[in-house]
């Protein structure tokens, strides 16, 4: 997306968010006319820089007032490079023990020669 078009859908979603206490990523692209992927997109960064904070329901809310905003901010909010989301999540608190329980798995896995490489039966 043009940088200067994703600041500019960045005030409308701020305008809109402003006028409401909470509102829908869905109802801000549909109130203000931005298409809803280039709204997303202009949302995520605006919670990444600080501007939005999310109530988990999916709705969204101004995290401090308007008047707060500076102009230099914002730009630089919409130019930065966007957050990278991981591929994957670890589900245990700490990598090793991530680690431990999935070589646990494949040693399992061995005992009951469930590889089809080591001799065991394929499933599908």
């Amino acid at each position: 997306m043009n940088k200067t078009l994703a600041v500019q859908y960045a005030l409308l979603c701020l305008r809109e968010i402003d006028q409401h206490e909470t509102i829908t990523i869905r109802e801000i692209s549909e109130l203000q006319g931005i298409p809803l992927h280039d709204c997303q997109d202009a949302v995520e960064r605006l919670v990444a820089a600080g501007y939005l904070e999310t109530t988990g329901d999916g709705r969204f809310s101004l995290s401090q007032p308007l008047d707060r905003i500076h102009s230099l901010e914002l730009i630089q909010a919409m130019y930065a490079e966007k957050p990278k989301v991981p591929a994957f999540k670890m589900l245990f608190q700490s990598q090793r023990l991530g680690l431990e329980k999935a070589l646990e798995a494949v040693r399992w896995s061995r005992r009951v020669e469930d590889f089809p490489s080591d001799g065991g039966v394929a499933r599908g």
